[in-house]
């Protein structure tokens, strides 16, 4: 079987390890859940082309690919988890118990097939711990995932007004 084709079976493997699982998603409103797919299926990507780069696709039996892309994606589907039961009760948490929720997440999100590159920072965190309540999740929900997406702890100590590459610039 040719690789490329076996590559793409354990990407549909994964996906569909992520969008069959309607309980990592039954807090959150349509677009919010979305939003929170969108994210976890790159993750699921990314966990594809860690098995791909240790081992190679065409040679690995259908039932150990399907157990290594389980073994995986199990993070990714953790992350789903949390962030959905963090949307659900959030409305109920003072912002020392959000503080404490996010942190348990941030240690979530590290263990992701792309995890953040860095800490999530202190302003960042205090942003989501003091969100506003009231209407309804879909900005907190972005703010929380653009937080720990890869790369977002480097972006935040880009000044506002200036490139990645502009920043190192001393001109």
């Amino acid at each position: 079987m040719d690789g490329d084709v076996k590559t793409e079976e354990l990407q549909n493997l994964a996906a569909v390890m992520i969008l069959g699982a309607s309980e990592l998603t039954d807090e959150l409103t349509d677009a919010e859940a979305r939003s929170l797919i969108d994210s976890c299926l790159a993750q699921a990507d990314a966990a594809v082309d860690g098995l791909v780069a240790s081992h190679d696709p065409a040679e690995l039996s259908p039932e150990d690919a399907s157990e290594m892309i389980a073994e995986r994606v199990a993070p990714v589907r953790r992350y789903m988890g949390a962030v959905n039961k963090l949307v659900g009760k959030r409305r109920r948490l003072t912002p020392a118990q959000m503080l404490a929720e996010l942190d348990a997440l941030q240690s979530v999100a590290e263990e992701l097939p792309q995890p953040p590159s860095a800490p999530i920072s202190d302003g960042a965190i205090s942003l989501l711990a003091h969100w506003p309540t009231e209407g309804d999740s879909l900005g907190f929900v972005l703010a929380l995932l653009h937080v720990f997406e890869p790369g977002a702890a480097d972006r935040a100590q880009t000044p506002a007004g200036l490139s990645e590459m502009d920043a190192g610039d001393d001109r």
